[in-house]
């Protein structure tokens, strides 16, 4: 690819990530963030894919201090609800150093008694003593979607005053 068409068709800012110019995102509070400071590998995306991967030779979950982030689209609470307990019983949240909750759309709801899948989030996550931030700009349904780069090392601070995810 010649680098004129690579300039053309490259945001800039997606330029400056792959020259090393690493990002450093602030988001507004959540009123069901939980606050607290944890630093690892950024390691998630698609919850019901790397569920499935929960069981095979490439469990990204199985790496020490992470910080995993989570969206879905279409998936009932429900299975949210036993994908989450499969996390749980496999000892993969004992890794977890803190979460990122992007978006959650497409699924039915109320269900399970809880008013939406945030609340229901919130009722597992508030038990783990981990920073948890909900709403963050990633997954299927965002306009703007921030691009997290699965791999890198980060931190995650959560706060009153708001998040902020740094590599």
């Amino acid at each position: 690819m010649s680098r004129e068409l690579t300039r053309r068709t490259c945001p800039p800012w997606v330029r400056r990530m792959l020259q090393g110019d690493l990002p450093t995102y602030r988001i507004a509070p959540h009123p069901l963030n939980i606050e607290g400071r944890g630093e690892g590998i950024i390691v998630g995306g698609n919850l019901s894919v790397y569920n499935d991967l929960a069981g095979s030779d490439f469990n990204p979950l199985l790496l020490p201090d992470i910080i995993l982030f989570m969206e879905d689209t279409g998936e009932g609470m429900s299975k949210v609800d036993r994908m989450l307990h499969n996390m749980e019983m496999r000892g993969l949240i004992s890794h977890v150093r803190g979460i990122i909750v992007g978006q959650f759309n497409k699924y039915k709801h109320p269900e399970n008694g809880f008013d939406d899948m945030y609340a229901m989030l919130h009722e597992y996550m508030k038990h783990y003593n981990i920073p948890v931030c909900f709403d963050f700009p990633v997954g299927h349904a965002h306009l703007r979607n921030f691009p997290l780069l699965t791999g890198a090392k980060a931190t995650l601070e959560v706060s009153s005053e708001g998040v902020v995810l740094r590599y």
